[in-house]
């Protein structure tokens, strides 16, 4: 039924990411489509224990995606992942302190990676008003430029829960 071994659902928290997986793993078994679905506070979701700060953070995650890669190629299945490189990954790596040019290194590098999946985004989009702390208004400037740089084929849904009928629509339609 699809080409793709992997759909990755990115935005930041809150943004619907945790119900699209299940709304995702639920429609596809429905289909009799063998699907995994993997959520970011999830064990086998390739990441460290956040938030402490580890040596050598990005070749240590990249370690972690081989692995996952690896573990992703000898099953046959179709895995629903909510974030990947940018949430939670960036997120940390921009919260401590990373420059922007060191975390769009580390998202190519996990998207060269990865690319064997042949992998497709759904990126959740959340426009914020002005009473944003700055924190939230830079990462969501940051995470959009990565959605932007990112070279697999991709799908953008801004403000998703304003009607989630119509998300799930196109989202399905995006597959």
């Amino acid at each position: 039924m699809f080409n793709n071994k992997l759909i990755l659902i990115e935005g930041l928290g809150g943004s619907g990411k945790t119900s699209t997986v299940s709304y995702l793993n639920n429609f596809l078994r429905q289909r009799n489509v063998d699907v995994t679905a993997i959520y970011e506070r999830s064990d086998s979701h390739p990441k460290f224990i956040f938030p402490r700060f580890v040596e050598n953070y990005a070749e240590r995650m990249l370690e972690e995606w081989q692995r996952f890669l690896h573990e992703r190629e000898r099953v046959d299945d179709l895995c629903v992942m909510e974030g990947h490189g940018w949430q939670p990954t960036a997120e940390f790596m921009h919260l401590a302190g990373y420059s922007h040019n060191s975390v769009f290194d580390l998202c190519n590098k996990i998207e060269a990676l990865i690319s064997p999946l042949n992998p497709i985004v759904i990126f959740y989009k959340v426009v914020f008003g002005g009473s944003l702390l700055n924190f939230w208004r830079e990462w969501t400037v940051l995470h959009n430029e990565i959605f932007n740089r990112c070279s697999f084929p991709k799908l953008c849904v801004e403000d998703p829960y304003d009607d989630w009928e119509a998300t799930y629509k196109k989202v399905v339609s995006f597959m």
